[in-house]
């Protein structure tokens, strides 16, 4: 089977020679890579092409887009001129472990039910120091699955278990040629991983590795990260994201799906987040208390909610 790397470049900071390192020098060589630039403004494609010159990287190609897309319509992109029977998903800024290629690829040629699969990873620094992480009771991978695994396994996941939450980030994705021709026929808000891991999922082909891959670099220019947002206009921002995200998961559900347990909980999660809008906007707590209840039939969403709460307690006792 062959493999690609899709990577999105915009305005790469001093960590992109590590990560392009990485990419190279795996124990199981790629046999294409992919780089999109995002019509960055600094020097980034002349960086990437002095290494693509200084390696004779035959197989690697940069893409240069005429303006800025942000990084979901980049990756599109990316994936569109990908041509490998496999499709590893990777940012700018990380360390690929030395053996991820070798790793999905194994559990792909293993396991020809797998659409897309989603690894684990180590937090690090910008100094390449890992960020200790406690794993939670009853979650995995973390903190970002909410549910417990086997160390080590491959567990395949169902619809539900990214209903609310994306699992993994997509720095750990990789998946079959075949499931991004349904994603690029599709077109919502939402970022391409949760969009590529829902419709996997949709068909009963999304599935985690307790492996860690990829050491994901946590830095003040993430696009996304292991962030929490305490203040209530941060939080009001971020509820805003989540119900847009709902609804892009909604209509996703519909397209894909016909199976009516799916398209039910995507429709109740959507209504669940617009509730959840108008309660952090006009701060009631009565609402909060009720969404409080609620939540508790979804995994851990209750400890969304009594951020929710306290952010409403923090932001009266300062006015």
């Amino acid at each position: 089977m062959n493999v690609s790397t899709v990577m999105s470049v915009y305005n790469p900071n001093e960590f992109l020679e590590k990560q392009l390192d990485s990419i190279r020098n795996q124990s199981s060589a790629c046999d294409e890579v992919i780089l999109v630039d995002d019509c960055s403004t600094n020097d980034a494609v002349c960086r990437v092409n002095s290494y693509i010159e200084k390696y004779s990287l035959d197989h690697w190609k940069l893409y240069k887009s005429k303006k800025n897309r942000g990084f979901i319509e980049t990756f599109r992109k990316g994936l569109s001129l990908a041509s490998g029977d496999i499709i590893v998903l990777c940012d700018q800024d990380d360390i690929w472990k030395i053996d991820k290629v070798e790793s999905i690829k194994h559990e792909f040629e293993i396991h020809p039910e797998i659409l897309a699969l989603g690894t684990s990873f180590e937090a690090i620094d910008e100094f390449d120091q890992t960020i200790p992480i406690v794993v939670h009771k009853g979650k995995s991978n973390n903190n970002l699955l909410r549910k417990k695994v086997e160390k080590g396994k491959l567990t395949p996941l169902a619809y539900r278990d990214i209903a609310i939450y994306n699992f993994t980030p997509g720095c750990t994705a990789a998946i079959r040629s075949s499931l991004k021709n349904d994603y690029l026929q599709w077109t919502g808000d939402l970022p391409h991983d949760w969009a590529l891991f829902a419709i996997a999922a949709l068909n009963d082909g999304l599935f985690y590795l307790d492996k860690k891959t990829t050491l994901y670099r946590q830095h003040g220019s993430n696009t996304y990260g292991l962030k929490h947002l305490s203040s209530l206009e941060n939080r009001k921002k971020r509820a805003a994201e989540d119900y847009t995200q709902k609804q892009a998961l909604a209509s996703l559900v519909q397209t894909f799906s016909k199976r009516k347990n799916d398209q039910n909980m995507a429709k109740k999660v959507e209504k669940f987040y617009e509730k959840r809008l108008q309660m952090l906007k006009q701060k009631n707590l009565a609402a909060a208390s009720m969404l409080l209840v609620e939540s508790l039939q979804y995994p851990f969403l209750y400890q969304t909610i009594g951020a929710d709460i306290k952010s409403i307690f923090d932001s009266r006792k300062s006015t």
